[in-house]
């Protein structure tokens, strides 16, 4: 395993014992916690995103993003030698919060900067939108959007214990990541 996308990390900053024990030796960690509001005070934190890469390869976090309230995110620039670079987009939209016009925004905003970049660009997260049901017009207006920037979704199975495809991987169409038999 070169790389892993983790969503819902339950970390509270780059310090986090549990974080830092789940890099392996020979492995490196990009992470983004989300900060408790002052209103959170006695919640813990559930959210965070991290990218754990092999530590041959050379990451740079990308942070020309604008930030996003309906979804967290880390996004890194990742040299792996000899292939190049690519990006990798980490992304946890909360199952807890409604699905709103603003997440599509902020997704649409997210796709028009990853359309600059030159390298292959992988998307990978938890979306918390049931995406198997292809006649719900929330799923319909996502696969749209991926639609309108050239970008496929691979993910075909159900990927929740009780049923469903939550969770995503998206690459362009041109950078379709191919699947062995």
């Amino acid at each position: 395993l070169d790389i892993l996308a983790m969503q819902e990390t339950w970390h509270e900053n780059t310090d986090s014992l549990s974080l830092k024990r789940t890099v392996p030796p020979g492995y490196s960690l990009v992470e983004a916690a989300r900060e408790n509001k002052p209103s959170d005070k006695l919640r813990t934190n559930s959210y965070g995103v991290a990218i754990i890469y092999r530590s041959g390869y050379k990451a740079k976090r990308v942070t020309s993003l604008l930030s996003c309230k309906s979804m967290e995110f880390i996004c890194c620039r990742l040299n792996i030698g000899g292939q190049g670079d690519m990006i990798i987009l980490s992304v946890y939209r909360p199952g807890s919060k409604p699905l709103t016009d603003e997440f599509f925004s902020e997704f649409t905003t997210l796709f028009e900067s990853l359309a600059t970049y030159r390298c292959p660009v992988i998307i990978l997260g938890d979306f918390n939108i049931h995406l198997e049901r292809c006649n719900d017009i929330r799923t319909v207006e996502f696969y749209d959007l991926l639609t309108s920037f050239d970008l496929c979704q691979c993910v075909t199975q159900s990927t929740h214990s009780k049923g469903g495809t939550l969770d995503v991987v998206i690459v362009r169409q041109c950078d379709v990541i191919p699947t062995h038999s």
